[in-house]
């Protein structure tokens, strides 16, 4: 986001039953950084996927996320492990 107000806009989409993309879950932050991925997955998993098998997390490789991605899914976040993300 440019402008005034600068910004990051980060979302998760999902496909429903007939293939059509819907939006799940969006966020605004400051910047595209590890604490705004952290923070933002987190809530997916405990809003969305709680305990669901076989949820699909696709990314663009950015480095940050990665970082998140590894974290969550080695279990060293203390507040959420997601070992099959």
């Amino acid at each position: 986001m440019t402008g005034q107000y600068r910004g990051t806009l980060l979302i998760a989409i999902g496909v429903d039953g007939n293939n059509q993309v819907v939006s799940i879950a969006f966020a605004l932050v400051e910047s595209e950084n590890s604490k705004s991925w952290l923070r933002f997955l987190k809530l997916i998993k405990r809003a969305l996927v709680e305990e669901r098998e076989n949820a699909c997390v696709l990314h663009d490789r950015n480095a940050c996320l990665l970082n998140v991605v590894d974290k969550l899914k080695n279990g060293r976040d203390p507040e959420v492990q997601w070992p099959d993300i």
